[in-house]
C-alpha cells in the first residue's frame, strides 16, 4: 500500500518537476514535458549534472564507464539502481532517485560511522531549519528521531523515523 502511494507521489513529483514525459496521450498538457529551468541552467550545468550522475552510478557499481551523455547504458544503469533501491523503475533521475544517490537511508538503529555522522548532521540541520528542536551533533538519537517523525507527519509521509529518499527529497 505504501509503495503504491509512494509511486503515485513519485510520478506526480516527476511531472511537476518536469523530469518525466507523460504517456503519449493527446489530452496531456505539453507543460508536463518541459524541464525545470532556473538561473544557471545552461549546457555546462546540464553536462556537469550528467557527469555527476554517472560518477555516482559508477561508484555504486551500476555503471562501468562514464560517457558524458545520458545514453542507453546510463538509462539502464539508472533503472538498475532504481530497482535495487525499491524506487519506481523508469530510467528518469528525478528528486527521489537523486536523493537515493546522494544520501543514505538513516535511522536510529544505524551505526554512527564518521561518514553517516555527516549525513545525520545534514538531516539535523534541515530539521533545525524547519524549526524542529534538535542538537546539531551528528548523532541520530531520540530527539532527532522524534523531530524526524514530526517532520514526516507534517508533510503527510509515513512517520516511521526513517529518513529515506522520499524524506530527503522534501
Amino acid at each position: 500500500m505504501v509503495f503504491i502511494w509512494l509511486g503515485r507521489v513519485y510520478r506526480k513529483l516527476q511531472w511537476l518537476i518536469g523530469g518525466k514525459a507523460p504517456p503519449r496521450n493527446t489530452q496531456c498538457s505539453p507543460l508536463s514535458t518541459l524541464p525545470v529551468l532556473h538561473e544557471g541552467f545552461n549546457q555546462e550545468f546540464l553536462q556537469a549534472s550528467i557527469e555527476r550522475l554517472q560518477g555516482l552510478l559508477q561508484r555504486r557499481g551500476f555503471l562501468y564507464y562514464q560517457t558524458g551523455q545520458f545514453d542507453e547504458v546510463t538509462k539502464l544503469a539508472v533503472e538498475a539502481f532504481q530497482q535495487a533501491n525499491e524506487l519506481l523503475v523508469d530510467g528518469v533521475v528525478g528528486p527521489l532517485t537523486w536523493a537515493a544517490l546522494l544520501y543514505p537511508t538513516l535511522s536510529r538503529s544505524e551505526s554512527s560511522s564518521a561518514d553517516l555522522k555527516k549525513h545525520v548532521r545534514k538531516l539535523q540541520l534541515c530539521l533545525h531549519q524547519e524549526r524542529f528542536r534538535v542538537k546539531l551533533d551528528g548523532v541520530f538519537g531520540a530527539r532527532t528521531e522524534r523531530a524526524l517523525k514530526r517532520f514526516q507527519k507534517r508533510y503527510g509521509l509515513q512517520h516511521d523515523g526513517i529518513c529515506g529518499p522520499v524524506t530527503w527529497s522534501l
